[in-house]
């Protein structure tokens, strides 16, 4: 213990961490679901510029595809 760090007086209490299983699956959720409305917020701000679907679609295979790279990283750091 530090100096002085038992401000609220509970530094004899143990912590007991709950739940610690699903802690991966709720990061790895909040990750796929971050690239899905990311990917879809980019499609839906191009429709104003970039009329045809096709040519919207070849235009964000690349950073979509950069993004899931991310994405895959970061859960490998995350889940191990």
């Amino acid at each position: 213990m530090g100096y002085g760090w038992n401000i609220f007086g509970t530094a004899h209490v143990s912590f007991n961490p709950f739940y610690t299983e699903i802690i991966p699956l709720i990061q790895g959720l909040l990750l796929f679901t971050g690239l899905y409305f990311g990917i879809n917020r980019v499609n839906m701000s191009l429709t104003g510029l970039i009329f045809d679907p096709l040519k919207r679609k070849k235009i964000i295979f690349l950073p979509s595809l950069f993004a899931l790279a991310v994405v895959n990283i970061f859960l490998k750091l995350y889940l191990g």
